[in-house]
């Protein structure tokens, strides 16, 4: 079943333009949205979020229009989209009494699960807290809600390895223990090819690439050569980007004849950066 569905979607700025975005994010699924800054994906989400008028197409949250949302539906959404949007001189102990009249769906005591499990003092102002503590806080309040749908804009931002390696667990038993879906953004590719079913790559408001993640890696395989010239006229070359010492990674698909002769690599991160600085012939 569809839980989040995009059509269309186009937003235009001054120097900006979303354009066609479009996406399908399934019952248990989770959908890696990837692409550089200013690509779009934070105006993607802001649009989903309601923060935002978008100037034509279609965004649907459990078969519905968002702004045919009821009050119930809409807390079965949950967001992490940038800085935490609390009183920053309100003590957590406070925002924990805060929370529980803006969300009625949230389970304090699994909140305070989530605090003791993430080191998080109550009495610590919201202020005080360093950057990787807030993002701690925000997926505390998070997956306390009890949410269907996850829109999470870069929310390992600020945590050390071993924390972003424990959230990402934290996501996969989310998804096993309550089959909710979730659409993450996140610079960190090899995150997200580590957890997603799916991926989204935009560039400059445009979608590049959309499909499931086993797909894409299947069907992409990058080489290292020497000469520029074994790969004019080879069918199945998609780009090339130069490195040093005179060599060039080229990205073809799986039936290219060239993977007859170099080894290959499937490098989700490595794609993304050759199908956006790579050059065609």
């Amino acid at each position: 079943m569809s839980v989040l569905e995009i059509n269309n979607l186009h937003k235009s700025y001054k120097n900006f333009h979303l354009d066609d975005i479009s996406l399908t994010l399934n019952e248990g699924e989770i959908l890696g949205f990837i692409g550089e800054n200013g690509s779009g994906k934070s105006t993607t989400m802001k649009a989903i979020a309601g923060l935002i008028n978008y100037d034509s197409g279609d965004i649907k949250v459990f078969n519905k229009n968002i702004n045919e949302l009821t009050f119930i539906e809409r807390n079965k959404v949950s967001f992490i989209l940038d800085e935490l949007c609390f009183p920053s001189n309100f003590k957590i102990k406070q925002l924990k009494k805060l929370l529980g009249g803006i969300f009625p769906n949230i389970n304090v005591s699994l909140l305070e699960n989530y605090l003791r499990k993430f080191n998080l003092n109550e009495e610590k102002k919201i202020k005080e807290l360093s950057k990787g503590m807030k993002v701690k806080l925000n997926i505390a309040i998070s997956f306390s809600r009890g949410a269907k749908l996850f829109v999470l804009d870069e929310p390992t931002n600020g945590l050390d390895p071993v924390a972003r390696d424990e959230y990402l667990d934290l996501l996969l038993e989310e998804v096993e223990k309550n089959g909710c879906s979730i659409l993450i953004s996140s610079h960190i590719i090899s995150d997200l090819e580590r957890i997603c079913d799916k991926i989204l790559l935009i560039h400059e408001g445009r979608t590049i690439l959309s499909d499931y993640k086993d797909n894409i890696l299947n069907n992409n395989k990058i080489i290292k050569i020497n000469n520029l010239d074994e790969i004019k006229g080879i069918q199945g070359v998609i780009c090339y980007k130069s490195l040093k010492n005179n060599e060039y990674s080229v990205l073809v698909n799986k039936d290219c004849e060239l993977l007859n002769k170099y080894d290959s690599i499937t490098d989700l991160e490595q794609l993304m950066i050759l199908l956006i600085r790579g050059k065609r012939l």
